[in-house]
């Protein structure tokens, strides 16, 4: 690793677990899902009425949902210097307020009030659906390493709005039961609140500062389906590029990762073709695969976000939680999920992300002694 290496210095979750990585991390292991009856809004019209909901969101009403989240992480943002550059991913920022007097772009007063909350004096919004967060880190993956910037501040928030869910159920695509990624009988996903922050600089920039790095990112790959607005492309060779790309930036070859964190939603097309590309990449190898939204939700903008502070403690700990509410593997996934947790064998994770408009966006995080 040398100086210019982004390193993962902090982080830190809220979801519908609660406050804090811990009790995210522990229902992962435990294999709990987070669902429960949404009553921000009238959805009684809706397939589901069920979402991963974060305790302690409603003080104020959902309109004060982001504020409440980003009080939560101006601590940790705070333990970086001022002059960090704060990436903002989120995909309609204060959407309620979208019919607002001055007309503004609901992501630019998002940001506003990010900057405030954390103390920051520059930022960036980045709206890539729901690969935002990954795209967010391969932005400032080749900023970091090309000495551009030595210190940045990740945060990825999306809340469960009327306006989300009643978009995804005109897509049809919400579960009419639990949603189990990757298995044979799923029917679709179940949205979800969270709020992440991660602390990223380089490794010069961490020991200037003190702080003792937890991870290391190695790389980062995107491509385009360029095919359909919500649709995959079915065989994922979109997504297999991007993992291509994000591997050999990284100088390593598919026998190097010891798992993969996906985006695996639940619904029908997505999974597939995550599956497709996975067997595109690393072939008959039967490399261990889990999504966290069978436990906490789809959670848009911020799921990237939480997946990457998921790996940061599955390389810590060296274990891979089980895939939540799994029941009968989907036969493409079969050898890669698992209802039991596993040991990870190989201290690198791959971590993949897609997107409305055809976005795949994957990064490569390792353990750090």
């Amino acid at each position: 690793m040398d100086d210019r290496t982004p390193v993962i210095v902090d982080c830190d979750l809220y979801t519908a677990f609660g406050p804090g990585v811990e009790p995210c991390w522990n229902g992962l292991l435990e294999n709990r899902a987070a669902f429960s009856d949404c009553s921000r809004f009238h959805n009684e019209k809706f397939s589901t009425s069920l979402a991963a909901m974060a305790p302690g969101a409603e003080v104020n009403g959902t309109e004060e949902i982001p504020g409440f989240f980003l009080n939560y992480l101006a601590p940790t943002a705070k333990r970086m210097p001022r002059d960090s550059e704060l990436f903002l991913a989120s995909t309609v920022g204060e959407i309620e307020y979208i019919d607002n007097p001055a007309h503004r772009c609901t992501c630019d007063m998002l940001l506003e009030r990010a900057l405030r909350t954390c103390d920051k004096e520059h930022g960036r919004i980045i709206s890539a659906a729901c690969a935002s967060s990954n795209s967010a880190f391969v932005s400032l993956f080749h900023q970091i390493r090309g000495g551009r910037l030595d210190s940045a501040v990740v945060i990825g928030t999306d809340y469960v709005s009327e306006f989300i869910f009643s978009g995804f159920a005109t897509l049809r695509a919400l579960a009419r039961t639990i949603a189990r990624p990757y298995d044979r009988d799923r029917d679709g996903l179940l949205l979800g609140d969270a709020a992440s922050i991660v602390n990223i600089c380089s490794a010069k920039k961490a020991a200037e500062l003190g702080m003792k790095p937890r991870a290391a990112l190695l790389s980062g790959g995107m491509s385009c389906d360029a095919v359909h607005i919500t649709a995959p492309m079915p065989h994922g060779e979109a997504l297999s590029e991007a993992i291509c790309h994000a591997l050999d930036e990284a100088g390593l070859t598919p026998d190097d990762i010891g798992a993969v964190v996906g985006h695996g939603t639940g619904t029908r097309y997505n999974d597939d073709m995550e599956i497709q590309a996975i067997h595109r990449v690393f072939g008959e190898r039967s490399v261990p695969m889990l999504s966290v939204k069978g436990a906490c939700g789809h959670t848009l903008a911020g799921a990237g976000l939480v997946e990457a502070v998921v790996a940061v403690r599955m390389l810590e700990t060296g274990l891979i939680p089980p895939q939540t509410s799994l029941l009968n593997p989907e036969p493409g996934a079969a050898k890669y999920v698992s209802a039991e947790i596993r040991r990870l064998e190989r201290p690198r994770i791959l971590c993949m992300n897609s997107g409305f408009g055809g976005l795949n966006a994957v990064i490569i995080l390792e353990a750090v002694s």
